[in-house]
């Protein structure tokens, strides 16, 4: 009895033992989970953020659309012009002589240098550049059209809905001003991306002739969903794209009314098709109400798609166009 009592002893220790030692150690499987389930959201964040970054980099992409039209097709009287901007990439464009008298009211010859929108370049033919250059000259208007960086002849790769592009600007105008034109003999007409392209260099040109403004937006951020979607790409992806848009060089918060808002002292004429899809029209309304100048005014030519104002209703523009750059140019030292 003695022996069964101290074997059925030991069998239970070593039960109790075998439970002691199964409970201080786990099969494992568990913390095998943990760096598999990690592993899976490494992957899928890596997924998401590349398919945001590939969506950056394709709506980033520079458009160097060869230039398919002569200068001297359009003007005799030119002169091929490169200059840097104001962040040293090198770019190029015309620069045409009025051969008519200087416009009544001005005694300096003025000159209007027209910055082209998304994906054109210096003819932009979406907006006719041209045909309305040609306008300026025979009225007695200097006229400069460029590419802008990533575009036409211009360097760079990487397009920034107006958050680069004002060095471009600003490296135009710095070329004029070397040639001797006087800040307040210079007007800009923007057009779409290099309206507001115009809009955010404004406050580094202060002694600027005129601002055009046509077919701006107001915030980058919705033209980007629209653009992304018009990309089909879902909207679970655009804050991917936006956290990674710093390393395109782009803002994707960028708001040019804040900088309409911030001038009250600058007259802005704002011009917009009342059937414009890629731009709603409010953006403009909203533009024109930040604006606190009397002398701003927007002019919605109603039935033009975007940026097609000039196209569809060229006596609508002239009459706003030059009336309002005349007194601009008049009120700064004419």
């Amino acid at each position: 009895m003695a022996g069964e009592h101290s074997h059925g002893t030991s069998s239970l220790l070593r039960k109790a033992g075998g439970s002691q030692g199964a409970s201080e150690q786990p099969d494992g499987r568990g913390r095998r989970g943990v760096p598999i389930a990690l592993f899976s959201l490494f992957l899928l964040a890596s997924a998401y953020l590349g398919i945001g970054g590939y969506a950056g980099a394709k709506l980033t992409h520079g458009n160097h659309r060869p230039i398919d039209i002569s200068a001297a097709s359009v003007d005799p009287h030119f002169e091929d012009v490169a200059f840097d901007s104001r962040d040293h990439l090198r770019l190029r464009g015309w620069l045409f002589h009025s051969t008519v008298p200087v416009p009544a009211g001005l005694r300096s010859r003025p000159v209007v240098v027209v910055v082209h929108g998304y994906t054109q370049n210096r003819i932009d033919h979406d907006f006719d550049q041209v045909g309305f250059a040609e306008d300026l000259l025979r009225r007695g208007y200097d006229a400069l059209l460029f590419d802008l960086r990533s575009s036409g002849q211009s360097e760079g790769d990487r397009v920034t809905f107006g958050t680069r592009e004002p060095n471009d600007l600003l490296g135009a105008y710095d070329l004029l001003r070397g040639m001797a034109y006087r800040a307040a003999d210079i007007a800009i007409l923007g057009i779409s991306m290099g309206a507001a392209t115009t809009i955010e260099a404004a406050p580094r040109m202060p002694g600027v002739g005129a601002l055009v403004i046509d077919s701006s937006f107001a915030r980058l951020r919705p033209l980007l969903d629209r653009e992304l979607r018009r990309n089909s790409l879902p909207g679970l992806f655009n804050p991917a794209v936006y956290l990674l848009s710093p390393a395109f060089g782009l803002d994707s918060d960028l708001r040019p009314i804040e900088v309409v808002r911030s001038m009250p002292d600058r007259a802005f004429l704002f011009f917009h098709g009342g059937a414009d899809v890629y731009v709603p029209t409010q953006d403009s309304r909203d533009l024109r109400r930040a604006s606190d100048n009397s002398a701003s005014d927007l002019v919605i030519i109603a039935s033009a798609t975007h940026v097609h104002g000039w196209k569809t209703d060229p006596i609508t523009y002239r009459n706003h166009f030059y009336p309002f750059v005349l007194s601009q140019l008049e009120d700064r030292g004419g």
